[in-house]
C-alpha cells in the first residue's frame, strides 16, 4: 500500500467521531490528529503499532512540506482498552479538554 493510502486510512479512522467538528486541531502552523487507544496492558501492542505507523506517515508526510504547509501532529491517549475511557477520553477531546496520555 502506498504512503498516501496508508496516511488517508489512518486520518479515516483517527478523525470519524470528530468530523463535526472539523475546525478543532486546525491552526496556523499544524493539524492535529488524536489517536484514542490502548497504549499499555492489554491490546497495547495493537494500540503502540497504529501509532508508529502514524507517527512515521506524519513524519514522512511533513518531511514533504505537511499538508498545504502545515505540520501534522499526533496526540495519542491511552484507553486502557476500555470502552468507556475510550468515551471519556474522547468527550474530553472534544471539548478541548487538556487529558494525559
Amino acid at each position: 500500500m502506498h504512503i498516501s493510502s496508508t496516511l488517508a486510512l489512518a486520518a479515516a479512522y483517527c478523525l470519524v467521531p470528530a468530523t463535526l467538528h472539523a475546525a478543532q486541531g486546525v491552526d496556523r502552523d499544524s493539524i492535529r490528529f488524536v489517536q484514542i487507544a490502548p497504549l499499555e496492558g492489554e491490546g497495547a501492542a495493537l494500540g503502540t503499532g497504529i501509532r508508529l505507523g502514524l507517527l512515521a506517515a506524519f513524519e514522512e508526510a511533513n518531511g514533504k512540506g505537511g499538508v498545504h504547509g502545515r505540520k501534522i501532529r499526533l496526540d495519542s491517549h491511552c484507553d486502557s482498552n476500555d470502552p468507556g475511557r475510550a468515551v471519556e477520553r474522547m468527550d474530553a477531546v472534544i471539548a478541548g479538554s487538556t487529558i494525559s496520555r
